[in-house]
């Protein structure tokens, strides 16, 4: 049945409204022909696990890894000494920035582990189940550091650092004290204490927000064949083919013309399946034992380890006059990155104000790193965050001065 569009032109005639279309990949959907990563096995592949940190902050004092080389059926092991050290070029993981040398330590922990699940090392057998009694020998001696996951707590000056030498940078250049900020940014217009001081009502909140993961219903799942003439072939059900291409050249230091990528079913994302993770793991072990590796996380692995959404605490103050005028409104944003800098606050500094005209406004917005899982995007990141604690302030500034909420709005 198709329904009839109606328009006020009848000379109108649209090409995609009102009609009805067969969806490009939903028979292969309901039929199972779609091919998903963990669906997907190349032919004598061997299956990896990771070896991940127990510690949400722990220096890495050695690995040994010789019980399980010697494991019958394991073929492959990689550390952090395995990936190349030296890595440069830009980093394109969709709508949230990172650090190549950032990135390259979320990989595999080089000399500390900053969150619980930081993969430390990994082992590719011949089936999953002697990959994962070979990653239970594998000896690594941590020294356990205090750790600091509040990101108001990370920004006192005696809370641990995570990265010695992290200083907060802005428009007017960085700071010489490390700290746990990695950034700070501001911006406004007017005169913001003359605002307040012309306004009726004033309001003012602290909201906060909690880590949380995207919820996607298949983990990450990705095979890799590093072929002995230096080709590299990815299936991965990553939302970024040609950025993952790029990126794995720029870790790995391959030209980008030796890699191909073949784009899997995604299985859900919602922004989260741009960040390299598993990939160039999978690419090592590959060149270590000469054959394709399939990584495939577990529920668990994906909620302890991948990217969820930026925990943040925001305040809001805003001042109007009793007929509705927007007289000033201030914001601070506190962003957590998790263990290393990249928060999606400068969008969040963006968006907070932005479908209105203060007269006076002031944002201050940081990003600061925490010893939890390092924050990728999910839908809009950083916008819905700062949109949730705008609005409801503006709501109660507009039970204020007994407005409409409504009319507040299209009067500013």
């Amino acid at each position: 049945m198709t329904t009839e569009l109606r328009t006020n032109a009848d000379d109108v005639e649209f090409k995609q409204f009102g009609k009805r279309y067969r969806k490009v990949d939903g028979a292969d959907k309901v039929t199972g022909q779609a091919v998903f990563g963990a669906d997907f096995t190349a032919q004598g592949s061997l299956f990896a696990k990771i070896v991940r940190s127990p510690h949400a902050h722990a220096r890495i004092v050695s690995i040994d890894t010789t019980e399980a080389e010697a494991m019958p059926g394991v073929e492959a092991v990689c550390t952090a000494a395995d990936f190349p050290s030296d890595v440069s070029g830009e980093v394109d993981t969709g709508e949230v920035e990172i650090g190549i040398q950032f990135l390259a330590n979320l990989i595999m922990g080089r000399r500390k582990a900053l969150f619980e699940g930081h993969p430390v090392a990994a082992v590719a057998a011949t089936d999953i189940h002697i990959a994962e009694e070979a990653a239970r020998l594998v000896k690594v001696v941590y020294d356990v550091l205090p750790a600091v996951t509040d990101p108001i707590e990370a920004m006192s000056p005696d809370a641990p650092l995570l990265h010695e030498g992290l200083v907060a940078t802005s428009l007017s250049g960085s700071d010489d004290i490390p700290s746990n900020i990695a950034g700070h940014m501001e911006g406004g217009k007017g005169d913001i204490d003359k605002g307040f001081a012309e306004s009726d009502a004033i309001v003012e909140h602290t909201y906060r927000t909690a880590l949380v993961h995207q919820g996607y219903i298949e983990p990450e799942a990705e095979t890799v064949h590093w072929h002995a003439d230096g080709r590299i072939d990815i299936w991965a059900n990553s939302q970024g083919m040609f950025p993952l291409r790029q990126n794995m050249s720029n870790l790995l230091r391959v030209d980008v013309s030796k890699i191909k990528v073949t784009a899997l079913e995604v299985g859900g994302a919602f922004g989260a399946k741009n960040t390299p993770r598993i990939t160039p793991i999978a690419a090592i072990l590959s060149r270590k034992s000469g054959k394709p590796v399939k990584i495939v996380l577990t529920r668990e692995e994906v909620l302890k380890a991948t990217g969820p959404a930026s925990g943040a605490v925001v305040t809001v103050k805003m001042g109007a006059t009793k007929d509705g005028k927007l007289k000033a409104a201030q914001a601070r944003l506190v962003f957590g990155a998790g263990g290393f800098p990249g928060s999606p606050v400068l969008r969040g500094m963006q968006t907070i104000f932005a479908c209105y005209q203060p007269e006076h406004s002031k944002v201050d917005a940081y990003d600061v790193v925490t010893n939890a899982p390092r924050v990728a995007a999910y839908r809009a990141p950083g916008a819905t965050v700062a949109t949730f604690c705008g609005e409801s302030t503006m709501d109660e500034l507009a039970r204020a001065i007994d407005m409409d909420p409504m009319d507040f709005r299209i009067k500013n």
